[in-house]
């Protein structure tokens, strides 16, 4: 992942015709990109930055994450019903799945840290809350029967949920301009929420388009 990253780096350093540096000052900007880490999803948002020096911005930012179940609830999920099934009816099979996701809400800093070429490199932190919420779906079936088995499968993640907690990421990537005031960007996070029972440790990959004022 990280040599495909750099890769893409290069590449649209390369390839795009750029005519003013990246601005560094407020800023309105939406994104999209993709979990991994955990069962992995999709990301997307939005967010603004309000200029505080000539190198920081003041950041708020809301989005979406569509799958961030951590993957040690999703195998105890898995295991629980294969127990659950075979008590129904010995000999039973389970089949599972279970998902999370998270709408959340940061503020933070983002703070220019070098100039490349036309390009421009930024780390970023942000504190701010999550709203999580789970969903499992299972059934049991043998040769004669089958049966739905939510139910029954149960874990100190999903019991808690849907609930509100704690979240804070860590960051940094790189901005290429388009044009006087508006820029592409490319990026890493690392993002964590204290959820009940395991908390939720992601990483996202993400691109996004902004506009500078």
């Amino acid at each position: 992942m990280k040599r495909v990253l750099l890769g893409m780096c290069a590449l649209t350093i390369l390839a795009i015709p750029v005519q003013a540096q990246a601005q560094e000052g407020t800023y309105v900007r939406a994104f999209f990109g993709a979990t991994f880490g955990n069962q992995g999803g999709g990301a997307v948002g939005a967010g603004v930055g309000i200029k505080a020096t000539s190198k920081v911005q003041i950041t708020g930012e809301f989005g979406l994450l569509s799958n961030v179940i951590p993957k040690s609830v999703a195998d105890a999920v898995d295991q629980e019903a294969a127990v659950q099934a075979d008590l129904i009816a010995v000999g039973g099979k389970a089949s599972s799945d279970s998902s999370a996701k998270a709408q959340y809400g940061l503020v933070g800093f983002r703070s220019t840290v070098r100039h490349i070429s036309n390009g421009t490199f930024f780390v970023e932190v942000g504190a701010g809350v999550a709203h999580v919420t789970s969903k499992i779906t299972a059934e049991w079936r043998n040769l004669s029967a089958q049966g739905r088995l939510e139910g029954l499968v149960t874990t100190p993640f999903t019991n808690g949920t849907p609930e509100t907690k704690p979240m804070a990421a860590l960051g940094g990537g790189l901005a290429l301009p388009l044009g006087k005031s508006s820029a592409i960007e490319m990026a890493y996070r690392f993002a964590t929420i204290m959820t009940t029972g395991t908390k939720i440790n992601t990483s996202k990959v993400y691109g996004a388009v902004r506009v500078g004022f």
